[in-house]
């Protein structure tokens, strides 16, 4: 009973999403951001699962300043909602665009419009089908290059070499120990 009273009192003092807009306002602009919050699988489980995930939890968006100071926090909608989909209905792209406000979120808000503005794409999405297939070819090569050769035994160990052991440097040790 109690824990419910402390959540009714901090729902009392959270303003609403214009509000939180309109505080937004007298910022530079704000960042927008989701995150998914994990919980314990229930019997209806499909709806709450992240793919992104790969874990069950809710969407919540969050609206924080440049400081990275919390303006807003959304209701939490299910995990299988994408980060777009979720601003789109919580009408945060809206009120941000009413207010003026310009807003820097992630590659996850592509297609958001207003004053959504996103970090450059990249040169991958832009690539060709063929580019991109030489160009991961071209990695794994460089990745199996770098193994050691010969192949280590599987079996084999380290704890039989006569090579000595060194101490590990001083700047690697912790400064305080650990308790």
């Amino acid at each position: 009973m109690n824990r419910l009273l402390r959540v009714r009192s901090l729902a009392a003092l959270a303003c609403d999403l214009r509000t939180a807009a309109c505080t937004a306002s007298t910022k530079a602009f704000v960042i927008l951001d989701g995150t998914l919050l994990p919980i314990d699988r229930i019997a209806a489980d499909r709806p709450f699962y992240s793919g992104k995930h790969e874990k069950h939890g809710m969407n919540v968006q969050i609206i924080t300043d440049p400081a990275g100071r919390l303006v807003w926090a959304s209701p939490a909608l299910s995990g299988a909602v994408r980060y777009i989909k979720a601003a789109r209905t919580h009408g945060i792209i809206d009120a941000l665009e009413e207010a003026g406000v310009e807003c820097w979120a992630d590659k996850g808000y592509r297609g958001a419009g207003g004053t959504v503005r996103l970090p450059y794409w990249g040169r991958w999405e832009t690539l060709s089908t063929g580019s991109r297939l030489s160009t991961a070819r071209m990695q794994g090569s460089l990745r199996s290059s770098s193994r050691p050769w010969p192949p280590s035994r599987p079996a084999g160990s380290c704890a039989s070499c006569d090579v000595p052991r060194l101490a590990s440097p001083a700047w690697f040790r912790p400064s305080s120990p650990c308790i």
